[in-house]
């Protein structure tokens, strides 16, 4: 088989990708060696918030002030571009609306909190800074206080891939799941992807939407992952 670009993982990022390739006019596969969405979307929290690991005063430290901003800006930018999406496509996924509030535990942990909640406050996030004794009335919780940010949501990240992979496979995505590959050889006109089934696939790129399990790719070890899972056990009935 042939296309312009094969997504690789069929989870929410690998879903939204697919949508915007397909939106675009590219011939498009994706490709999960799992079921549709079966990864790491299935077991989100669905929170959709657009702080990233690093605060937003320590990243200013490292890789300048305006470029710290532009990376908080833009998650909120994600967050309001999604909304339209979801609104536009008419999509049945739970989406709402909400606040967030970052609480700080200990005494200490306010006060660099606070220095956050500044750095936010700067560059016009959208955030307000809330006493303990307001956080105990509003919410119930005891707290050193915390940033409420007005631009959060949530949504039904499981349920949101599979309508986004449905309506584009009606405009022309291939989508095959249980599959696994066996290699990726790269070569002057592009892409070629054998998989263990004897099928071979030729594009012109490729795109890796794989999540924690993307690291494996890499030759230098940049992450140790540990993985945990619930599992529940069913009792038999006497008669079984």
């Amino acid at each position: 088989m042939s296309t312009d670009i094969v997504v690789m993982g069929g989870g929410i990022t690998g879903a939204l990708i697919s949508d915007a390739l397909v939106s675009e006019g590219y011939k498009t596969m994706l490709l999960d060696k799992r079921d549709i969405a079966w990864g790491s979307t299935a077991a989100t929290t669905s929170m959709l918030q657009y702080e990233i690991d690093v605060p937003l005063y320590q990243l200013s430290k490292k890789i300048g002030e305006e470029a710290a901003a532009l990376c908080y800006r833009s998650g909120i930018k994600a967050i309001r571009e999604l909304e339209q999406l979801i609104k536009d496509g008419n999509i049945d996924c739970g989406f709402q609306k909400k606040t967030s509030l970052y609480l700080a535990h200990t005494e200490i942990a306010s006060k660099w909190l606070y220095q956050e909640f500044e750095a936010r406050q700067q560059h016009r996030l959208g955030v307000k800074w809330l006493s303990p004794s307001a956080i105990k009335t509003e919410y119930g919780l005891n707290s050193y206080g915390g940033i409420l940010s007005k631009t959060a949501a949530s949504v039904d990240a499981y349920k949101l891939a599979h309508e986004l992979i449905h309506r584009n496979t009606k405009k022309g995505l291939e989508v095959y799941d249980q599959v696994e590959i066996k290699n990726v050889k790269h070569n002057n006109s592009g892409i070629v992807i054998n998989l263990k089934s004897g099928c071979q696939i030729n594009a012109k790129k490729i795109i890796y939407c794989t999540g924690y399990e993307t690291v494996k790719m890499f030759k230098e070890p940049i992450a140790d992952l540990h993985s945990t899972f619930c599992m529940r056990k069913r009792r038999r009935n006497k008669d079984q």
